[in-house]
């Protein structure tokens, strides 16, 4: 060898250290040759620190995932404003309190828990309220057009966002109220009518109707009829006590859960007896304090009902069981009639046949509704008659009477006579076409 070619040193021989493996299967980071633990995000690679020290780089992770997976530059939580978690969690707090001083349900507390937690995940645990801006809150609109579809749900969830926010600054959390921009507004009501002409009339035909009756539980039937005879929602149904029927005189007394309006209605002979037959089948209550209840699933159970569950982080919250969408949606299913309709449909058909009676005023009374306007506020009562017609109407048109005039023509577009000739029609832009109700 030629004494005047360098030798290379030791030094530059050795080879580079071995890449650690990984601290647990699950560990989100894998060792890059620099010497530092790394993940790619986004398409850009973006380390954490040093092989040596694997449990401050998961730290890292956790606490920069959010923004980076939103592709924001990463803020570490320095503690010097009121972050996204804070704010969710402040807010919670007083709406617990709201539930335990009767002004807030359930059911409400569980639709801003979901509220926030889809805020937490949107801008990031960490991220500053002070530090979202009007065109976040427009990227955010966007994103619920896309995942929600329906306007109706986007005005929903828009309002609520805004509430959560504005108890932030109406409580002093922030210096300054936040700005939501031009975008961030609820669907204009043009949107909300071109949706709603786009998509299936929430009716069913007479022919339908029977359908479900005729394969319907007992529990079932009676809960048609209550939907049809006096507007009962899901959660209408789940808390109706036996002791809200008035057997004898044939009434039903039982204020509306959700706004606490009273309502006095007048029931059927069909939905009476359809409710004895209920009844008499009726599960045994797991918990005494359901024992009036009229509704109960197989289990014992209330059929709308809110249960603990337990998140992946740990974190616990109330789901929405709800039995009586569950079972209705089968039933549909299975006699091949849903086409996006639910048993809450009945509610609507309620209001509108119910309509038939012109008096709208008793229509409201009967849904539940306070009607707009000074006269809520100093009527004290309606009589009997105008809810009678009310439901009578609705009545008639399910159980239509015998068509006295021989001769007429009684055909119906169902392609059925006599009683079955349809009242009313409902009418879809879409299809151009006349639909019967």
């Amino acid at each position: 060898m030629n004494s005047s070619t360098p030798r290379k040193s030791s030094k530059s021989r050795q080879k580079p250290a071995q890449k650690p493996a990984k601290p647990s299967a699950d560990f989100p980071l894998f060792p890059h040759r620099n010497g530092q633990w790394a993940k790619k995000v986004r398409g850009k690679l973006v380390y954490f620190g040093p092989w040596s020290d694997p449990q401050a780089a998961l730290e890292k992770w956790h606490r920069q995932r959010d923004d980076l997976l939103a592709g924001r530059v990463p803020r570490e939580d320095s503690g010097d404003g009121l972050t996204m978690a804070d704010l969710a969690n402040c807010f919670l707090t007083a709406k617990d309190r709201a539930v335990a001083a009767g002004e807030l349900s359930n059911r409400g507390f569980n639709d801003y828990y979901q509220s926030c937690q889809y805020l937490v995940k949107r801008f990031g645990g960490n991220r500053l309220v002070d530090d979202i801006r009007p065109d976040d809150f427009g990227r955010l609109r966007a994103d619920l057009f896309e995942q929600l579809g329906s306007p109706v749900t986007v005005r929903t969830r828009i309002a609520r966002i805004r509430t959560i926010f504005r108890f932030a600054s109406d409580n002093e959390l922030i210096d300054r109220p936040v700005k939501f921009g031009s975008e961030f507004r609820r669907p204009l009501q043009q949107t909300i009518d071109r949706h709603k002409l786009e998509s299936p009339a929430k009716m069913f035909t007479r022919k339908e109707v029977q359908q479900i009756l005729n394969a319907a539980s007992p529990w079932q039937k009676a809960a048609v009829l209550l939907g049809l005879n006096c507007g009962l929602g899901n959660t209408d149904l789940a808390t109706l006590r036996q002791s809200a029927i008035d057997w004898e005189g044939g009434w039903l007394n039982h204020p509306r859960p959700k706004t606490a309006v009273s309502r006095r209605i007048p029931l059927w002979k069909e939905t009476l007896d359809a409710l004895r037959v209920a009844l008499d089948s009726r599960p045994e209550p797991q918990d005494k304090q359901d024992a009036d209840l009229v509704f109960l699933t197989r289990f014992g159970q209330p059929v709308v009902r809110e249960e603990p569950i337990r998140l992946e982080d740990g974190t616990r919250k109330l789901r929405v069981r709800d039995t009586v969408c569950d079972m209705f949606l089968r039933l549909f299913r299975r006699l091949g009639i849903n086409r996006g309709r639910s048993f809450y449909s009945f509610r609507h058909m309620c209001e509108t046949l119910g309509g038939g009676a012109r008096d709208q005023v008793a229509v409201d009374a009967v849904m539940g509704h306070r009607t707009p306007g000074m006269g809520t506020q100093y009527r004290e009562a309606i009589e009997d008659e105008r809810l009678r017609a009310v439901t009578d109407q609705i009545h008639d048109w399910l159980f239509p009477p015998a068509d006295p005039t021989p001769g007429e023509d009684s055909r119906s577009d169902e392609g059925e006579t006599g009683a079955d000739r349809p009242r009313l029609r409902i009418f879809s832009e879409k299809s151009g076409n006349s639909k019967t109700a």
